[in-house]
């Protein structure tokens, strides 16, 4: 993926010694689309979904609505829209699914993102509670690694699937990183055993990657 070469993972990783290279597996593809009307909430699972959402909708189109989010990423996301999260899940998917819907009790709740998706945190909420916006699709690139990386790190099973699909593969040496329990599945299922990073959050990123090298 693209790194944010100021951002906490890069300049962890680079204090550390490391030399850091962000590679893009995944092309974007818009998705027209418009907004239903009744809804609490909406919840963002990617700065993807957010920077797609916001190119076709102003803020003052939300109203009161409160706004959700997976990782301090996306968190950042938004911010860049103006936008304040009124909740940010920063654990493991499953457990953040279970504390936001203690948070919204039986509210309404607007998911922007890919076509699709996962929806981890969609099946941990009532099928009443839960509106599905799909905005966007996900093409991978052929995009074949020309040198060696100690360490890889996936963060979300898309990626696992374009870098495999792009006949790249995992030496037995090079340590395989996963975001989130649902990166950690796809790889295990490439016959990748990764070490799973502890959160969403960028410094986890990188201890996983410092811990994995001894």
């Amino acid at each position: 993926r693209e790194l944010n070469s100021k951002g906490v993972f890069c300049r962890n990783l680079i204090q550390n010694g490391y030399e850091v290279s962000g590679i893009p597996l995944i092309d974007i593809v818009p998705i027209s689309f418009s907004l239903p009307l009744n809804y609490k909430w909406v919840f963002f699972t990617s700065p993807n979904a957010v920077n797609q959402f916001f190119s076709s909708i102003n803020l003052p189109e939300l109203g009161k609505r409160k706004i959700a989010c997976l990782g301090v990423g996306t968190a950042n996301a938004l911010k860049k829209f103006n936008v304040d999260s009124d909740f940010i899940g920063k654990n493991e998917i499953g457990l953040v699914a279970k504390e936001f819907a203690e948070v919204i009790g039986e509210e309404k709740v607007l998911f922007p993102g890919a076509k699709n998706g996962k929806r981890s945190v969609q099946k941990i909420l009532q099928e009443t509670q839960v509106i599905d916006l799909p905005i966007y699709e996900t093409h991978f690139k052929e995009v074949v690694f020309q040198e060696t990386f100690y360490s890889v790190v996936f963060t979300s099973p898309s990626n696992v699937r374009a870098f495999f699909n792009s006949g790249n593969t995992s030496s037995s040496f090079q340590k395989a990183i996963a975001i989130g329990k649902s990166t950690e599945m796809e790889l295990l299922q490439n016959a990748v055993k990764p070490v799973l990073a502890n959160s969403y959050l960028e410094e986890d990123w990188a201890g996983a990657v410092i811990s994995s090298s001894f």
